[in-house]
């Protein structure tokens, strides 16, 4: 589980910006796999829930891959 939040911003420390701020939580799973100094994997990330700049923005699931040498 990810959970992510930011603060609604201010423009100028006077005006309050409406399209910002929020939370989302995201469910995670993923693999990895190492051979010597080589390293694959890759995660997926799916939104469960979210309320993102008052439910303007929709965040969508993530998919990550990496490839890594050690050296």
């Amino acid at each position: 589980m990810l959970y992510e939040t930011s603060q609604q911003d201010t423009e100028g420390g006077k005006y309050t910006v409406e399209v910002s701020g929020g939370h989302a939580l995201s469910a995670i799973g993923g693999v990895e796999a190492t051979l010597g100094r080589y390293s694959t994997g890759a995660n997926y990330q799916h939104v469960a829930s979210q309320q993102l700049a008052n439910n303007r923005v929709n965040a969508g699931d993530r998919l990550m891959i990496h490839f890594s040498v050690a050296f």
